[in-house]
């Protein structure tokens, strides 16, 4: 007689759609940083969502293989993250920013818009509109 194997965490039995979801977010979009990075990106789809998590925030990332990334520590670690913002536990360390970017990349959306935060190695920004628009000529395509 085989017993059933135990979950690799207490997340595993029950997660709602809005948790699952935005932990993909954060697997694949910060596994590597640090905790405060990772919440600050939760906390920004978050505010960009409002409050809906993944459904309204990130639809194009890939759904995870059942029992594959589950059982990694670092996804492990990103379902409690995104467990405490969807249950809105979590403090926003961004200010209430709605976009985000890694550092290393620059999208045409943030050239005249001033960052509210620095975190890890993403900026974050709060404001929906430009600091100051530049004039259209020299305004380049995103």
């Amino acid at each position: 007689m085989t017993r059933p194997i135990p979950p690799a965490h207490p997340f595993q039995r029950s997660i709602s759609s809005a948790v699952l979801g935005l932990a993909q977010i954060l697997y694949h979009e910060a596994r590597f940083e640090s905790v405060t990075a990772k919440e600050a990106i939760a906390a920004t789809v978050m505010n960009r969502s409002g409050g809906r998590g993944r459904q309204a925030a990130c639809p194009g990332h890939r759904p995870l293989r059942p029992g594959g990334d589950r059982n990694n520590p670092a996804f492990a670690s990103c379902l409690r993250i995104a467990a405490r913002a969807v249950n809105g536990t979590l403090k926003d360390p961004t200010s209430g920013a709605t976009l985000y970017h890694p550092k290393s990349i620059h999208p045409g959306w943030a050239w005249w818009r001033a960052p509210s935060a620095e975190i890890g190695n993403f900026l974050f920004y709060g404001e929906a509109e430009p600091v100051s628009a530049p004039p259209a000529s020299d305004r380049r395509a995103a």
